[in-house]
């Protein structure tokens, strides 16, 4: 499986002849909306998550300095992790998973290497070129380990 992490600049240029879905993050109250993307015949679907760029480690100190602030923050979750891993099992001939968010360097990265490691068992190139966010990439493992 192929898998592309990409920006909301670049998404919006994004084309591809491979079978592919997209995974699209966007954090609240963005006034931009979701990213835009081109027309795309062998595109089979778009998940479309709205989340806050935090990971595990962000959340405790938080909760140490600032609890009352956390009531104004979504976090990735247990749910949104199953969410995704049922997206990805619900296509068969699959090519190509697009990750996509803000800047294409911490969420969209952290869904990319969960599943890279879920399906063809190595996230070393995410590691290596981006930011995985740790709270997305750790979930989604889980939730993909459950069966």
């Amino acid at each position: 499986m192929d898998f592309e992490v990409l920006s909301r600049r670049e998404i919006k240029d994004f084309h591809t002849s491979k079978r592919h879905i997209v995974i699209s993050v966007m954090a609240p109250g963005d006034s931009d909306g979701h990213a835009k993307m081109p027309n795309n015949k062998n595109r089979m679907d778009i998940l479309f998550m709205i989340f806050h760029d935090w990971n595990g480690r962000d959340m405790r100190m938080m909760k140490k300095s600032n609890a009352s602030m956390l009531e104004n923050f979504v976090f990735f979750n247990r749910e949104m992790a199953k969410q995704i891993v049922e997206f990805v099992r619900s296509f068969a001939d699959l090519e190509l998973i697009v990750c996509q968010c803000e800047a294409g360097i911490s969420r969209s990265a952290g869904i990319a290497a969960a599943l890279a490691k879920c399906i063809n068992g190595d996230d070393t190139y995410y590691f290596k070129h981006f930011l995985p966010n740790t709270l997305v990439y750790s979930l989604i493992m889980k939730e993909w380990n459950k069966r």
